[in-house]
């Protein structure tokens, strides 16, 4: 996070913030996390909007972006007081206005554009080309009959070269000159997006953050003088590359089923539900055996999930320390919500320990365990993670103190 926030003091002398992308991991936690250190958020569904809330985070900060937002969550989004609507289409900008009108009040707004930047990844995380389902085309002219504020724009995610960057802030700065020499209007803001890259495996190499901040306001500074303009106000939304390389998750190994000239499954207990990167676009991972880390790979295997699907894999044909059934592994994620059974989210270090995400056993049997993250009190940093408490049933003799909150949901205490 301070980072982000000392490159834009020495690139754009303060003249900007960054978002931190919600969507990499949403929690009350990383929402003090951000207000702490400075950071705006970039949110994009109802849930993330109240998690914000929860925690407290300064809803002028708020961007809401998404691709369908509903009625309702752009109602609960105006009551809330949420900073900024980032219009990805022209329906929804006409039912902003029309719910704006019911409530009597005024969003501030910006556009999504495509600004047609191939980002060199993979085609299910590319979003800045004309057949995305984001945001308004430069090429057909929509984004010019629709835009006369603030314009944002983001290419993809998952990006190692600063080139597609630089060329979409040209792109998004030659268009901010058009329309100020044809409708005589000066945007003063622009959001440049993130999908920043980081290191899942040994393979990848992410580029220094530096590096792209300097080469970005170099073209954004370049373009502004060309055309006239102020140097905009700009923001970026990092998410995975705040979150992504600072969390594991780990699994038990379950069943171990080897089929011979085939290959060797390794079971474990989660997959698709609490990661569908891999059976969604293969994305590789890093897969360590935790109970032998210090150990050379010496097995090739494929990992499993527990889903009724073929394709709930986490990783196949990747080499490991050999596993046997019960040991714990674990592999690099960025994650995602799931109904399925889940351990808690804990962050623990050199700061006192505290519960990120909170425990939920069995989500589906109540509405209400999830909707206030607990925190841990003080608590001296362990040496590792304790033994979470599995079930509600065990929750009295666990290590933890469980009580209700006035919000219905369960707080605890060391």
């Amino acid at each position: 996070c301070k980072a982000y926030v000392k490159s834009f003091e020495k690139y754009y002398h303060g003249n900007g913030m960054p978002l931190y992308a919600s969507k990499a991991l949403s929690c009350k936690e990383l929402c003090r996390i951000a207000k702490e250190e400075g950071l705006g958020l970039d949110v994009v569904s109802g849930g993330e909007i109240y998690t914000a809330v929860q925690a407290g985070f300064p809803m002028e900060k708020v961007h809401f972006h998404g691709n369908n937002k509903t009625a309702d969550e752009i109602r609960f989004a105006l009551e809330s007081n949420v900073g900024k609507f980032v219009v990805d289409n022209l329906y929804e900008l006409e039912l902003l206005n029309e719910i704006c009108g019911e409530v009597g009040k005024k969003a501030n707004i910006s556009f999504r554009i495509k600004p047609g930047v191939d980002a060199h990844t993979h085609n299910f995380i590319r979003t800045g080309q004309i057949d995305s389902k984001f945001g308004f085309a430069l090429e057909t002219g929509e984004a010019f009959e629709a835009v006369k504020t603030e314009l944002h724009c983001h290419i993809g995610s998952q990006i190692f070269d600063i080139d597609p960057f630089v060329t979409a802030a040209e792109i998004m700065l030659d268009f901010m000159g058009k329309i100020h020499d044809e409708l005589g209007i000066v945007i003063s803001e622009l959001n440049l997006g993130g999908g920043f890259g980081i290191m899942y495996t040994k393979d990848d190499e992410p580029v220094p953050y530096e590096n792209y901040m300097e080469k970005v306001s170099e073209a954004v500074k370049a373009k502004a003088k060309e055309h006239g303009l102020p140097v905009p106000y700009i923001f970026i939304e990092p998410g995975r590359s705040i979150v992504g390389e600072a969390g594991i998750t780990l699994y038990k190994v379950g069943g171990k089923k080897e089929i011979p000239n085939v290959r060797t499954y390794v079971s474990v207990d989660g997959g698709m539900t609490d990661n569908i990167r891999y059976a969604l676009y293969q994305s590789a991972y890093t897969v360590v055996n935790a109970g032998k880390a210090d150990k050379e790979p010496d097995e090739i295997v494929t990992v499993a999930g527990k889903c009724c699907e073929s394709g709930d894999l986490v990783q196949e044909h990747t080499k490991v320390a050999k596993f046997e059934a019960g040991r714990l592994r674990f592999r690099s994620v960025r994650s995602s919500p799931a109904g399925r059974a889940r351990a808690a989210t804990p962050k623990w270090g050199a700061s006192p320990l505290r519960r990120a995400v909170p425990l939920c056993p069995r989500p589906w049997r109540t509405r209400t365990w999830c909707s206030s993250p607990p925190v841990w009190a003080a608590a001296p940093a362990p040496a590792q993670p304790p033994s979470w408490p599995t079930s509600p049933k065990n929750w009295a003799s666990s290590p933890w103190a469980w009580s209700p909150s006035p919000s219905g949901s369960r707080e605890c205490a060391a």
